[in-house]
């Protein structure tokens, strides 16, 4: 009878724990999936629906994080900011459909020319902007020049535009911690800089020597 009771007792336990181990388990596997989803969620909160490229609110949470890091002397932070130029004859002669094609593609060449470790976003509209790090300003604006002529050597007869199409830049870069507002307001003026002396062209609109 001892030996019975002691048998029951066991296989009782060892029941127990197989049935722990077993809703461990699926509960291990539901919080990697639940962590998974959440992954996802945020990565998709933090892209372009259209582009597929990071957005706006990413790009200024990585700009205010480089930008407070940034220390004296070490390397560049700088942004850029691009805008297709004369966009709206593209959709007023093309149509939204059209439009939407050809800012995709210009975030695809976009990607494909900014380096590892640089972050491309769409700014809004026909406005992207890239946060990128470099030894010194020379550096920075010939990292944008790569840029605009990505852009300016495309074949968009593909998209049935008659005219090419280009982009204009404006660039801001300094080497102490900034407040990233006045970063990305250097960078704003010198594009408008750039549209007023005739499009399709870098304009540097930080605290050093001008480059254009």
């Amino acid at each position: 009878m001892d030996a019975m009771r002691t048998f029951h007792r066991t296989w009782a336990a060892e029941h127990e724990a197989a049935e722990q181990r077993r809703l461990s388990a699926s509960l291990t596997d539901e919080v990697g999936r639940l962590l998974a989803v959440q992954h996802e969620v945020q990565e998709l909160s933090s892209r372009d629906e259209l582009t597929g490229i990071h957005n706006r609110r990413f790009f200024m949470a990585e700009l205010a994080r480089r930008a407070g890091r940034q220390v004296l002397g070490t390397s560049l932070t700088s942004v850029v900011v691009i805008d297709v130029d004369r966009f709206k004859r593209v959709n007023d002669g093309h149509g939204h459909a059209v439009g939407d094609r050809v800012l995709a593609e210009v975030a695809r060449l976009l990607a494909d020319t900014v380096r590892a470790g640089d972050l491309l976003c769409r700014y809004g509209g026909e406005e992207f902007a890239v946060i990128q790090s470099h030894p010194d300003r020379r550096s920075a604006w010939r990292a944008a020049e790569r840029l605009r002529t990505a852009v300016e050597e495309h074949d968009w007869s593909v998209f049935g535009l008659n005219d090419d199409l280009t982009v204009s830049l404006g660039l801001a870069a300094r080497f102490t911690p900034t407040v990233p507002e006045a970063l990305l307001a250097s960078a704003d003026a010198a594009l408008y800089e750039a549209k007023r002396r005739g499009r399709n062209q870098v304009c540097d609109g930080s605290d050093v020597p001008q480059a254009c």
